[in-house]
């Protein structure tokens, strides 16, 4: 019940980071990643130059839904369209799939946290990244923001 405190958004493998480029040297390797590439939005990106980071890696035994982690007020939401690369550790290291695989981010304002952005990013075998969500909505901590439909194909 404390809004002070960020919770995790979703069953997963999460790291922290408190600075991109502690993110980039010790897991993002890719040569193209910025948060600028990443958000599509220069003036926003500018808003996270020095932020911390946090990644939240789903595996495909997990819970696909994904939730608030803070209290606040949905400002915008945007879709990037791109590829279904997997987000395993090793293709990690190796292509910018942060930056090139479909994404869609949510941009909070939030009373202590100031403007927060979540971003979910599609992986393979995920079919779609949908909403639960719509601008302006008013959200609490824990409440569902959304899920990754994954593709079954079957003979």
């Amino acid at each position: 019940d404390d809004d002070s405190v960020i919770v995790s958004p979703a069953d997963c493998r999460l790291l922290c980071f408190s600075n991109i480029d502690l993110a980039t040297s010790m897991w993002i390797k890719g040569n193209d990643f910025t948060i600028s590439s990443m958000l599509q939005n220069d003036e926003l990106s500018e808003l996270f130059e020095d932020c911390s980071l946090v990644l939240a890696r789903l595996a495909p035994q997990d819970y696909h839904r994904f939730h608030s982690p803070i209290s606040g007020t949905i400002m915008d939401i945007v879709e990037i369209e791109g590829n279904y690369q997997s987000v395993n550790p090793i293709v990690i290291r190796k292509l910018d799939v942060f930056c090139t695989n479909k994404r869609t981010y949510i941009v909070f304002e939030s009373k202590l946290f100031g403007t927060v952005v979540f971003i979910a990013i599609g992986a393979a075998a995920v079919g779609s990244i949908t909403l639960s969500v719509e601008i302006d909505q008013e959200i609490k901590k824990g409440d569902e923001l959304g899920f990754f439909f994954h593709l079954v194909v079957a003979q």
